[in-house]
């Protein structure tokens, strides 16, 4: 809060609001560089305004909660007070009509908004000069600066009307030359054709040089305005007020500087790339939404309004979806920066093709042929059968077969658990937790929960992109990267100290 010591406010208007009568004071001392920040209200008077039951107890409470940003449009003034039949100069807490509407935005009274027009108008009425001093016999130096200033635009507005009739003079030289050069060429009709031709083109250049002539006063007749005075006020023309950052806006830009630093990415590419992305996948396009909520509220400078204070004013499911987005790049780009900055959007990429002359081709086998019995050459002809096991040859029907020793089967193999570089760190934690199954799995699904189901997700995926195949088993994520054999001890720590 600004502290003026040993300044006495005057009064500089006194104004009415529905029954009341408000009045607006004015610092003598101060320059007068922009004048909208010179004029004052108490803070009683705006709680009255506001029809606050307590005035003075219900605006302290809002400038507490508005700390940072009220203090600086308030300040405590010396101003005579009436107590009791007599008057007193006393400390009084002012605030500038900027700070008196900002209180406004923060009430929830029904006359709020009404009180904000009512403080623009008086706002408006003050800067064109219409104030009511203490001192009605003399002009006070704030007063003789405002009119020096409203002289300068008068002035300004009458060298811009000499102008204009210059340019209307020479409008109507110009437009006298042309009749001329018409009543000329009349007279050339009886000319050869190829002069006709000339003549045409001069009278088209003239032509284009008189319609361009009239664009311009066109020009000239909207940029130059008359500043329309009826009953002491004026319309303003209406721009965008961009409202103070709130705790979602200052998340996002905090988020995405981040994934700026590490990716090496300007912050406007990320914005615009997320904006883009939304509009793909959602349909909802935010250029289209500023363009609706510029028609909506008469705004005519369009660009004005930021594209995240459009996001922002969406519905929740598009705000949050903005933001974890970023959240999610922001996790995958620390995880592994060094990949970030060459690939940023590698997850986004299909898995790689394996050519179609690497995969394996199955030919053909042939006829194997009739083999003749050495033994007895006369017989009929055997034949060979290939079995996996064993190769048996069928002998002729006269002779009598060998008997063969039993086959006996092996027994088949079983697998187990094999185990990997972090058995040593689990085992003594199975131990204490008397985890007596097969590969300490239990005491496993213990230390991957401490890691969470998204880390894990991420850290299987890498494995993939860098393997171009599934782990065989889950523990082969961590033996493989020293980063994710890291993340394993620290969350084996966590379930140590909790057994």
């Amino acid at each position: 809060m600004n502290e003026n010591e040993n300044v006495a406010m005057q009064l500089a208007t006194t104004r009415k609001f529905g029954e009341l009568e408000i009045q607006v004071y004015e610092n003598p001392a101060v320059g007068h560089s922009r004048a909208q920040d010179d004029f004052w209200m108490t803070r009683e008077q705006i709680g009255t305004a506001l029809e606050y039951k307590d005035p003075v107890v219900s605006i302290t409470m809002i400038h507490k909660r508005n700390k940072a940003r009220l203090d600086q449009l308030s300040s405590a003034n010396k101003m005579l007070v009436e107590v009791g039949n007599h008057t007193q100069m006393r400390e009084v807490v002012c605030y500038n009509l900027r700070g008196v509407m900002e209180i406004c935005r923060y009430s929830t009274q029904p006359k709020a908004n009404a009180f904000i027009d009512f403080c623009w108008d008086v706002m408006v009425a003050l800067m064109q000069g219409e104030t009511v001093s203490l001192n009605r016999g003399q002009v006070s130096d704030a007063e003789s600066r405002r009119q020096a200033r409203f002289e300068i635009m008068t002035q300004g507005i009458e060298e811009l009307r000499q102008s204009q009739n210059q340019l209307c003079s020479q409008m109507a030289e110009m437009e006298e030359k042309r009749r001329q050069d018409r009543e000329a060429l009349e007279n050339l009709i009886h000319f050869t054709k190829a002069d006709l031709e000339k003549a045409e083109r001069i009278v088209s250049k003239s032509d284009i040089i008189i319609s361009t002539i009239e664009q311009i006063k066109k020009q000239l007749a909207m940029t130059i305005q008359q500043p329309a005075h009826q009953n002491g006020s004026y319309t303003p023309r209406k721009t965008y007020i961009q409202p103070a950052e709130t705790s979602w806006k200052h998340d996002v830009k905090e988020m995405v500087r981040k994934i700026s630093h590490i990716e090496g990415v300007p912050q406007k590419d990320i914005f615009n790339g997320m904006y883009k992305t939304f509009e793909k996948e959602f349909g909802w396009s935010v250029y289209e939404e500023r363009k609706l909520y510029a028609k909506k509220k008469d705004i005519s400078d369009v660009y004005s309004i930021p594209l995240i204070d459009i996001v922002e004013m969406a519905n929740d499911n598009i705000r949050s979806s903005f933001y974890c987005r970023l959240k999610d790049r922001y996790e995958n780009d620390l995880f592994d920066p060094e990949e970030a900055k060459r690939q940023p959007h590698l997850s986004k990429r299909n898995p790689p093709m394996i050519p179609a002359s690497m995969i394996p081709t199955r030919h053909k086998v042939e006829d194997l042929p009739m083999v003749l019995s050495p033994e007895n050459p006369g017989c009929n002809d055997i034949k060979v059968v290939a079995e996996v096991q064993a190769v048996e040859v069928e002998a002729p029907a006269g002779e009598t077969p060998v008997a063969e020793a039993p086959v006996v089967k092996e027994p088949k193999k079983k697998y187990y658990y094999k185990p990997s570089i972090t058995l040593p760190i689990v085992e003594p934690i199975a131990k204490k937790l008397g985890d007596k199954t097969i590969g300490y799995w239990v005491t496993y699904a213990k230390i991957y929960d401490t890691i969470g189901v998204v880390k894990m997700d991420r850290m299987r995926k890498a494995y993939v992109r860098s393997h171009n195949k599934p782990p065989k088993a889950t523990p082969d994520i961590f033996q493989h990267s020293d980063k994710n054999m890291k993340v394993f001890k620290e969350a084996a720590k966590i379930v140590a100290a909790a057994i």
